[in-house]
């Protein structure tokens, strides 16, 4: 288990998983070129954690009214969307089918 947090964010030392933070720029000019390909990593994986945010948005399953009674499953639809998501992704799909 990882998690992916922006710069400014230093909570390595608050959760016992891997953390996965950008380099910071400090008081230099420039990066070294190890954490410019490190930054450079970090980013492309930021795109595909969009994606699937954006795709679990989609599926508009929370834009309704919950009410405060289904409130104790609310991990439960949140699962449920997420799983929806995984079904979505069509050129994944594709690729297989070949």
């Amino acid at each position: 288990m990882a998690v992916m947090v922006d710069k400014g964010f230093l909570i390595s030392d608050c959760c016992k998983c891997k953390v996965y933070c950008p380099p910071f720029l400090s008081q230099q000019k420039q990066m070294p070129a190890y954490q410019v390909r490190e930054t450079q990593a970090i980013a492309r994986l930021r795109v595909h954690v969009e994606r699937v945010i954006r795709r679990i948005k989609e599926n508009k399953l929370f834009d309704g009214v919950i009410l405060l009674s289904h409130a104790y499953n609310i991990n439960q639809l949140f699962a449920v969307a997420c799983m929806l998501s995984n079904y979505q992704n069509k050129a994944l799909v594709k690729k297989w089918v070949k």
